[in-house]
This record gives C-alpha cells, structure tokens and sequence, in this order.
C-alpha cells in the first residue's frame, strides 16, 4: 500500500522550462516534420522566444527562399539523445511500472494474454480479485466478434482499475533519476501535450505545460511512501524493481525474437524476388541541386538490440549510460 501523507514539492527551474519547451519544439520541427513562417501568425507568436532561442543555438535556421524557420542537422544532435533516453523510459520505466498492485506483488501488463480471446476476459472476471469489477466489462462480453479494438479498449479498462498504482516516481527517485524530466516523458507519450482543443503555442509560451508537470510529479506516489508491515519502504522498492525489471527482460525477448523473425522472412521474400525478376538495367540522368538548408532531419529510429538490456540482467537497479549524458546544452 502508498502512504500519501508526504508532501513533496518538485519545482521546474526556469533552466528547466527552455530544456523541456527547447526539446518539445524542436521534435515537433524535426520528427513532424513541422515549419513555422518568419512571419509569426496567430497562436504561433507565441513561440517567438523558443525559436529565437533555437536559432541561437544553431539548431534551427531560417530558410530564405521558404521564409520559414526550419531544423538544422546541428538540432538532430539533441533530439537523437533525447529520443535515446525517451526510448529507455518507455522500455524500463513506463512499462511495467505504471500499474503495480504492491497488495498482491504484481504487474498489470502480466495479465495482456488474458484479453487476446473473449474466454480469456470471462475466465479472468470469474476470479474472485476481479468479480467486484465485472460491470465495467460487460459491454465487451457482450460483444459477438473479439477483434484487436475490442481488445486493447477492454485491456485499457483494465489497467485504470483501482488496485493498480503507478510506480513510475518512486521507481525514479530510487534510481537517482529526474522525477520531473520522467512525467515530461509520460506526458508526450500518452499525447498530453497535443490536445486540439487547446493552443499549444500558448501553453508552451505560458507555462501551463510545466505547471502541469509539478502537479503530476508532486501528487504522485514516491520512494518512502510505499509501505508494508513488516519491511521498509527501500525492501518493498528493492523487490517491485527486481520483479518489473523480470517482466520487462520477458517481453524485450520477446519482442527481439519477433524482430528476428521478421528480418528472415524478409530476406527469404528479398532473395526469393531477386531470383525470380531479372535486373532491369536504367539509366537515371540527376540534375544536381544544393539545398540552402536541411530542411527536415528525420531522427534514426530507436530501437535496442537484446544485448543492450543485458546488463539489467546483472544488475535490476542498473541506470543506463544515456541518463547520465545531457541532450541540453
């Protein structure tokens, strides 16, 4: 069980604000791709002092023959890191902390295969732990085709029920990590920034992004809040983070196994292809042209070999090299 009583008070220095409105707007430039005029209009006047900053940086320039202010390869740099250490919050951190339940030790992702068949739901909703909350399931009973919408909205319901609690802070804290820059990341995974209904020109330029921030990060469960009779609050972390890193190491194999067969199915497509179509023989006349700027610089995609979670293997409270290297400068 958590103990809400501590009051903690997290607070975004202003440094901390440009890193975090800096980064935003640039992987909505780069990973958009998004350009703004020179000509700042309506709700983008407010971005004004962001994207001066930037450019000071060198890390967006204006393109003259578009008069837009357009990402440079100097600003892949940060984003490349930043997406690097986002990639490792989502694999370690987000998952499978978001939903612990500490009265019965486990994790809700534990329970995914139990939404892959209607049975698997019924089966499950038969349990005593969650016949208390079958009402919530029956419009999904009821449903005569179980296709892969019916389950991940069922799933999703799921993973918002009461006994579960989100360990994301406490999991941070005790990893020495930036609580802060951890609901930063949970915010632009679950979209949080994006809401059409609102200007997000004006919530970047006003702070209300960041105040939103501390809130989520202050109200949050922390380290020393986590409780059980009969063992202290760093034992119960110790063993959350040692069973979550068991879970995470399960389906990153998982999921590298399915990248490998993949591969080979599409090199047995490819060599198969190449075998049977006869190489047309083209000539291909280019005319050279030098752009003024990179306009757009898509970031690599992320992704982790096996081996790079091998040292969570070794040590579970293992922190990656990639938190300790700063995106910002």
């Amino acid at each position: 069980m958590a103990n809400p009583t501590t009051q903690y008070h997290y607070t975004l220095s202003p440094e901390q604000q440009q890193r975090f409105a800096d980064i935003y707007l640039l992987r909505r430039m780069i990973n958009g791709p998004q350009t703004f005029s020179v000509n700042l209009q309506g709700d983008d006047t407010f971005l004004e002092p962001i994207l001066t900053r930037l450019a000071n940086k060198g890390w967006v320039t204006i393109n003259t023959r578009t008069a837009e202010y357009v990402s440079t390869q100097a600003g892949r740099e940060p984003l490349q890191k930043f997406e690097q250490r986002y990639y490792d919050y989502l694999k370690v951190y987000d998952f499978p902390y978001n939903t612990v339940d500490l009265t019965y030790g486990d994790f809700g992702y534990t329970y995914a295969n139990s939404f892959g068949a209607k049975i698997g739901l019924i089966k499950l909703l038969r349990e005593d732990r969650w016949r208390p909350y079958m009402d919530q399931f029956l419009p999904f009973v009821a449903v005569k085709t179980w296709d892969q919408k019916a389950c991940d909205s069922a799933f999703g319901i799921f993973l918002n029920l009461e006994p579960w609690e989100d360990l994301r802070i406490a999991v941070a804290e005790y990893k020495g990590l930036d609580p802060l820059e951890i609901v930063f990341m949970s915010f632009l995974n679950e979209g949080r920034f994006d809401q059409p209904q609102q200007s997000w020109q004006f919530d970047l330029h006003s702070g209300w992004f960041f105040q939103e921030v501390e809130r989520v990060a202050n109200k949050a469960i922390h380290r020393d809040q986590v409780i059980a009779e009969g063992a202290t609050s760093d034992e119960i972390m110790q063993n959350v983070i040692c069973a979550g890193t068991d879970l995470m190491m399960q389906m990153i194999l998982i999921e590298a196994d399915i990248q490998e067969q993949y591969a080979t199915r599409q090199a047995i497509t490819e060599t198969q292809q190449s075998s049977v179509q006869p190489q047309a023989q083209t000539v291909v006349t280019t005319e050279t042209y030098v752009e003024e700027v990179v306009s757009y610089v898509p970031v690599v995609p992320i992704y982790y070999s096996r081996d790079y979670y091998n040292a969570y293997l070794i040590d579970p409270f293992y922190v990656a090299p990639i938190w300790v290297d700063p995106w910002y400068w």
